[in-house]
């Protein structure tokens, strides 16, 4: 993986450089119907979150790219569960970002298509092309929620849609988040059926308990996502899965069956039991590493990622990153600054110690040429 530069530093310290790490930031949804129905009062309606088309249209009104740019220094824009830093095939090092399955599953969820007549000509051009936003469709959406909602007697003329966005402390990082989608969808609802007639609430009080408090359904919106198993995605998809993990309890992956084709042959599993054979652990169903062809083996993760994604109850919005310093008074073991998937960079080594370090940019006139 190649190295992204971002800013430079015309000083003596050097230049910052900003490498994607492995966690993705998720905007996670409340959908437990029962729940939100409790936390309702005359006038409020908070059921229209149980409506996929509500939280779909909550996503696609999000510039990720704009969220980054507004909310940290670093980060970059991110539309799928898993990142580019996740690799798929320990053997040949390749990421799971790399396959074509894995890029149909976020041309999917985001609406992006491609083909003769589309927008698009090749799958290439469409993944390269994902932002996650699309306003207008995000408006005609939140319109279908606002109908379906009427329908099923969630809301009538003149309730307003109250949704809880929790944190679990005040700090500007919080504020920052909770402006920027707050002024997000209120532009998003304008001359929508919920104009004026959306509030979500800045909750900042939850402390430790935030987790727990959204699982629960106490809270509507919550900022949480998942990292680790870096060389083994597979595992850690059960985190989005599994209901000891999983932020979205009132999602069921177990309620409905998908079909995938492996090696010529249709097969019709639940999401957590395509999770279990995937992983070796279902005896009527091999499909663990080494059992079936990698290929078809990346197929069901893919698949898995897009179920979940089209749920729209865990919304990804970034992907975090590290800074590394380069400097003349340091040079990296990989001296093309080089990522590798787990040692990063190297060793550090130092070419000057204090003193010597003082001459260099002493002669230098105080200032050093990065450029």
């Amino acid at each position: 993986m190649a190295l992204i530069t971002i800013y430079l530093l015309n000083s003596h310290l050097g230049l910052s450089d900003f490498t994607l790490e492995v966690y993705t930031q998720i905007l996670n949804i409340q959908s437990n119907e029962e729940a939100l129905k409790a936390r309702e009062t005359d006038g409020v309606c908070r059921r229209i979150l149980t409506i996929p088309e509500f939280r779909k249209a909550l996503s696609w009104s999000i510039d990720r790219a704009a969220f980054c740019k507004a909310t940290s220094a670093s980060n970059f824009p991110g539309f799928g569960l898993l990142g580019p830093r996740y690799i798929a095939d320990p053997d040949t090092m390749t990421p799971y970002r790399d396959y074509d399955v894995a890029k149909e599953a976020l041309c999917n969820a985001y609406g992006i298509e491609y083909g003769e007549g589309k927008d698009f000509a090749t799958l290439d051009e469409a993944y390269d092309a994902l932002t996650g936003y699309d306003l207008d469709a995000a408006r005609e959406l939140f319109d279908q929620a606002y109908d379906i909602a009427e329908e099923k007697g969630f809301i009538k003329d003149g309730d307003i849609v109250n949704i809880v966005f929790s944190f679990s402390e005040d700090n500007e990082v919080a504020q920052r988040h909770y402006n920027f989608l707050n002024q997000t969808w209120m532009k998003a609802v304008e001359g929508t059926k919920l104009e004026n007639r959306l509030v979500v609430e800045y909750d900042p009080t939850a402390g430790t308990q935030y987790a727990d408090l959204f699982r629960n359904g106490q809270t509507d919106l919550l900022m949480a996502g998942w990292v680790g198993a870096l060389m083994d995605p597979f595992y850690l998809f059960e985190v989005f899965l599994n209901p000891n993990y999983r932020y979205a309890q009132a999602f069921d992956p177990e309620a409905e069956k998908i079909d995938i084709e492996i090696a010529g042959e249709t097969y019709s599993l639940t999401p957590m039991a395509w999770w279990k054979a995937m992983m070796g652990m279902d005896p009527d169903h091999p499909f663990g590493k080494g059992s079936i062809d990698e290929d078809d083996r990346i197929k069901i993760l893919a698949t898995l990622e897009g179920y979940v994604l089209q749920d729209y109850t865990a919304c990804p919005l970034n992907f975090t990153a590290s800074a590394s310093l380069k400097s003349q008074r340091i040079d990296y073991e990989s001296p093309d600054m080089e990522l590798h998937p787990i040692l990063g960079y190297g060793y550090i080594f130092y070419n000057y110690d204090d003193v010597e370090w003082n001459d260099y940019v002493t002669e230098a006139g105080g200032t050093l040429d990065y450029h």
